[in-house]
């Protein structure tokens, strides 16, 4: 499937592939936020989080660099030992601990992190 994001002022962005299941995809169209080409059909997902403990002074640049990657799906700023919690959809035959180590540990500015892995959403 790929998804045109209709811009601000009027413009449209290239057209790229995008993972969205396909109600999410059919309600960005009806909004007039996307334009949608190809067929319409859900994408089996896996969602994950990753608790983030980043570098002094360095939260903002992580969650910047995350956001500008485009692989997260929420990223939010969070007190205590870990500096963000991000959450994330793969593909449900795509390798968890693959994408941790080489989308999130390659971000400059990462201490450590701790993956937690769901099951069901109620």
């Amino acid at each position: 499937m790929f998804v045109a994001i209709n811009q601000p002022m009027g413009g449209i962005c290239e057209p790229r592939p995008i993972a969205w299941g396909a109600a999410t995809a059919a309600a960005l169209q009806d909004d007039g936020v996307a334009r949608v080409r190809g067929r319409l059909e859900e994408i089996p997902m896996t969602p994950f989080f990753v608790l983030i403990k980043a570098q002094l002074g360095r939260a903002y640049d992580v969650a910047n660099a995350l956001a500008d990657a485009e692989i997260a799906s929420e990223i939010y700023s969070t007190a205590g030992d870990y500096d963000l919690l991000v959450k994330f959809y793969i593909d449900s035959d795509e390798d968890i601990g693959h994408f941790v180590n080489e989308k999130v540990h390659a971000m400059p500015g990462i201490l450590d992190t701790k993956t937690i892995i769901t099951f069901k959403a109620f």
